[in-house]
């Protein structure tokens, strides 16, 4: 054991602990989970004008289950999930099941719902 523990140990040296303030300004550093509202990347990159904007119906429908369930919108369908209805564009129960995401207890539940948003999107 180093001497400087010893003393510590002993209690013939105190040792204060300095509290860390959190990170802030432009060099804050950003969590993994940064969200592109918060500068990271476009949710919508990559997709066509049209894409997006069912993306958008959809996060807003999304958005609407998610507040009537009291839960956090992505318990119901995460991002990747939605960008995939925006670009597949389900027509059916079986085309929404094909979707990354879309298990038979969520098309049950929100299935119709989605199915909805894409058809009076298509049309």
């Amino acid at each position: 054991m180093a001497p400087d523990a010893k003393a510590v140990f002993k209690k013939e040296r105190s040792i204060q602990f300095r509290k860390d303030r959190p990170a802030t300004g432009k060099g804050a550093r950003r969590g993994a989970g940064a969200s592109a509202a918060s500068g990271g990347a476009p949710r919508t990159a990559g997709l066509s004008a049209a894409d997006a904007a069912l993306f958008e119906e959809l996060r807003a429908e999304r958005m609407k289950i998610a507040k009537t369930l009291g839960v956090t919108p992505y318990v119901v369908f995460p991002d990747t999930t939605l960008i995939a209805m925006a670009n597949e564009r389900p027509g059916s129960a079986d085309e929404m099941l094909a979707i990354s995401g879309v298990g038979q207890a969520k098309l049950e539940r929100y299935g119709d719902a989605f199915l909805a948003v894409i058809g009076g999107h298509a049309a």
